[in-house]
């Protein structure tokens, strides 16, 4: 319970500077923005350069940022990853925290092998079976093409378009990621219940779902009750 609400804490304190033009753009349905998108991305880096997982080996919790505002918080769920190969070790978490503007996407994966980028995607399907396959494709009820959600929109990208997590020299990888628009309760783009699934390549955002290869982990996001 520590650990979650620690991300609660993460994941608010980069929505916290969030534009609110973005907010506003998302309750009216559009897409975000150039201008927004590139803003977004620029946190979304800046957290990243700034985790200990990345460089130390350390723990989110010690990043934890006290002036955070819990109440903006609508729903929260979690995946727990683990690997659809025998002999594999992988293992972490995908913690998602809705708010009114989106939500909050806070990764961890441990015992990769080896190091680099490594695609990862809500599949429109909420199944483990088969090896992951049973998750189906990448979450697109817009029927768009591929991209990063967080970068082209909902226009240019799937709903379940997450791009790639950085895995270091010790197996271990972090992403922090904001999606505005998507839901954990409500509307075409919910994803609770569907899978998260790690791929063994990048994604190297080619058509038509990015080249990542086999699926060498997955989890359910299960809203936390």
């Amino acid at each position: 319970m520590k650990k979650f609400l620690t991300f609660v804490y993460a994941g608010l304190f980069l929505l916290a500077f969030l534009p609110l033009s973005m907010a506003s753009e998302m309750d009216k349905g559009s897409t975000m923005d150039k201008g927004s998108m590139m803003e977004a991305e620029a946190v979304q880096e800046e957290v990243m350069d700034n985790d200990p997982m990345m460089d130390e080996g350390s723990t989110m919790e010690e990043e934890v940022v006290e002036s955070i505002v819990p109440s903006k918080v609508t729903h929260t769920a979690q995946a727990v990853i683990a690997a659809t190969q025998e002999g594999s070790l992988i293992s972490g978490t995908v913690d998602f925290i809705e708010t009114k503007e989106g939500v909050q996407v806070v990764a961890s994966l441990s015992n990769v092998d080896p190091s680099g980028n490594y695609g990862i995607h809500i599949h429109a399907e909420g199944s483990c079976e088969e090896g992951g396959n049973a998750a189906g494709g990448h979450f697109n009820p817009a029927g768009t093409q591929h991209g990063l959600l967080s970068q082209n929109g909902y226009e240019n990208a799937h709903a379940g378009d997450m791009g790639n997590i950085w895995v270091n020299a010790s197996g271990d990888g972090s992403l922090v990621m904001f999606l505005p628009g998507l839901s954990l309760s409500k509307g075409k783009n919910n994803i609770a219940g569907k899978a998260v699934i790690v791929h063994e390549k990048e994604d190297d955002f080619s058509q038509p779902t990015g080249n990542a290869g086999g699926r060498i982990g997955c989890g359910i996001i299960d809203l936390n009750k």
